[in-house]
Parts: structure tokens; C-alpha cells; sequence
């Protein structure tokens, strides 16, 4: 949990409605009798006897009632200021667990996608061993075997890596530092990958600071810009970013002209496991969503005139910590 919540300060009363019932009839009794001494002071001069009942009901009973009902009002003020810090202090409480629960629901998605890619290559440097020892050596072959089972191992390593990585930036509190920087080095890693799809990206970033942990950050983005350019895969297309400040927090907007997604998983296009593709578990958005919901964000799908598919991501700013 990232912190225990805070109690509300303010001043201590007594608990209890006797007390503020007792102290309301002590105020209304010394007015009473305060009253009822000047009342004979001035009957002793202008005695009205039809009316001295009434009159005398009025001062010394009312006051008193009057005085009760104030100090019961005053507990129920104080009672219900407490429930109100008390309620405040839970909804604190839960809003950090959530987080908490958000950012390990994340590091097990990404766990179970990471072991899933270490089976493919183990299960294929199973074969490739298989191959070399009926392949003599100094042959062809067996080089190129050699190679192939070096690629498999390097994806071992890179997501055993990753795991590594993640369970690292768990540990880390947020940092400032600037998004578009993050952003641009996110779009060159897949440079390559864009042009061979004949797809055209363009970028429009503002100058704005968020104060999140820039390896989830890098995760989020990734995982949306690359689902960007799966969308594309095989009919080229655009993907436009567009980064901006907003009262809420930075924006972070990623859209294409794909296909578009299929009604039926829009709703649950955050679900992990939720996915039409061929290859892959459906993690990655699954994963980005909690990631970005353990940073006090948040990951959606909104609408962009002139694009079909639009994700949006919205992070804490700096001004926000």
C-alpha cells in the first residue's frame, strides 16, 4: 500500500448527546432564572394576573426547551462532521488499495504474457537442438541452426528482462520528467516497423511535464502505439499523437484510420484475454489500463473526427503532484 491515510485534524469535542443535552438545559435554566427574577421585579409594579401564566410558561419553560434542542443540534452538527472524516479517511484508504491493486494486477498480466513468450522459444530451441545433433559439423546448416537458436535465446532473455524491469519500476516513487521526450523515443523504437507497413505517422506535442514512473509510462505507450500500427498491418494507413496540457492532466491521444474495432469487443477491449488477433494473449491493453489507472490516470477509447480508432491516456501533470 503506498501509504497509510492521514487523520483529519480538528478540534476534540465530547462524545455523547448527554453532554451537549446537559450543557444546552444549563444555558436555557440560567436565562430562565435570570428572566424570572425580573419578571417579579416588574409584576411587583404592573401585575397583569390574566396573562402572568402564559408569560410565565414563555420565559422560564421555553428558554430551557429551546436550549436543549440547540445542544442536541450541535451534537448532530459534530456527529455528522465526524462521519463525514471518517468516510473521507475510508474513501483515501480505498483509493490507495485500489492503486496498489491496479499496479500487482499489472506486474501478473505482464508476468503471464512474459512466460507465454519464453515457452515459444524454449519449445523451438527444443527442435533446433533436435536438428544440430543430426547435422555433422562444419556444415551449412548447421551454422544457420547455430543462428536461429541465438535469435530464440535473445527473446528468452528480453522478456525475462522485461519481468525484471517492471518488478524494478514497482519499487520506484514517480518522478517528473518530460512526456513528448518519452513519447518520441516510443515512435523511433518502431520507425522501422512503420515504414515497412507503408504507414505514416505524425506527432504533435505540447511542452508538458507529468509526475508518473517512466517505465510504466513507456509500457502504456507502447502498448497503444503499437496496437495502432497492428490495426494497420497489411493496408498501410496514418497514426497521428497528439500530446496537450489539459486541467485534468496531460493528454496523450493515438489515433489511426484502421478498421476499427469490432462492436462486440469494444466493451470489453480492455478485458485481458480480449483480442481477434492471431498471435498474442490480448495483455497488452489490459495491462496498460492498470498500469495507467495505478498512476491516478486513466486509459480509454474516445471519438476523433477523422480517424476511426482512437485511444486516449491521461496522466497526472506536475502542477497536479
Amino acid at each position: 500500500m503506498d501509504g497509510a491515510p492521514r487523520a483529519t485534524a480538528g478540534r476534540r469535542l465530547p462524545a455523547g448527546p448527554g453532554v451537549y443535552l446537559l450543557a444546552g438545559v444549563a444555558v436555557g435554566a440560567i436565562y430562565a432564572a435570570l428572566n424570572t427574577v425580573f419578571d417579579r421585579w416588574d409584576r411587583s409594579r404592573h401585575a397583569v394576573a390574566g396573562v402572568f401564566s402564559l408569560h410565565s410558561f414563555v420565559d422560564q419553560v421555553l428558554p430551557i426547551v429551546t436550549g436543549a434542542l440547540l445542544g442536541l443540534a450541535v451534537f448532530l452538527w459534530q456527529a455528522r462532521s465526524r462521519a463525514a472524516d471518517r468516510e473521507a479517511m475510508r474513501a483515501e484508504e480505498l483509493a490507495t488499495r485500489l492503486r496498489s491493486i491496479e499496479r500487482e494486477q499489472a506486474v501478473w498480466l505482464v508476468t503471464s504474457a512474459a512466460l507465454h513468450d519464453v515457452l515459444n522459444p524454449l519449445h523451438a530451441l527444443g527442435l533446433l537442438l533436435d536438428e544440430l545433433g543430426e547435422i555433422p559439423e562444419g556444415d551449412a546448416a548447421r551454422e544457420r541452426l547455430v543462428e536461429r537458436a541465438r535469435v530464440q535465446v535473445e527473446r528468452v532473455r528480453t522478456s525475462i528482462g522485461s519481468m525484471r524491469q517492471l518488478a524494478d519500476a514497482a519499487r520506484r516513487e514517480p518522478v517528473p520528467f518530460a512526456l513528448g521526450d518519452l513519447i518520441r523515443d516510443v515512435v523511433g523504437a518502431h520507425e522501422a516497423r512503420a515504414r515497412g507497413q507503408g504507414v505514416t505517422v505524425t506527432t504533435r506535442f505540447e511542452d508538458v511535464r507529468v509526475r508518473a514512473d517512466p517505465m510504466h509510462v513507456r509500457i502504456v505507450v507502447d502498448a497503444v502505439f503499437t496496437n495502432a500500427l497492428d490495426a494497420l498491418r497489411g493496408r498501410g494507413g496514418r497514426v497521428d499523437l497528439e500530446l496537450r496540457a489539459a486541467p485534468e492532466g496531460a493528454i496523450l491521444r493515438v489515433s489511426d484510420d484502421g478498421a476499427g474495432i469490432d462492436p462486440e469487443l469494444r466493451a470489453r477491449i480492455f478485458e485481458p484475454l480480449a483480442t481477434t488477433k492471431s498471435a498474442g494473449l490480448g495483455l497488452g491493453l489490459s495491462i496498460a489500463r492498470a498500469l495507467t489507472r495505478a498512476m491516478q490516470g486513466e486509459l480509454e477509447i474516445v471519438e476523433r473526427e477523422g480517424f476511426v480508432t482512437t485511444f486516449q491516456v491521461r496522466l497526472p501533470r506536475e502542477l497536479d503532484a
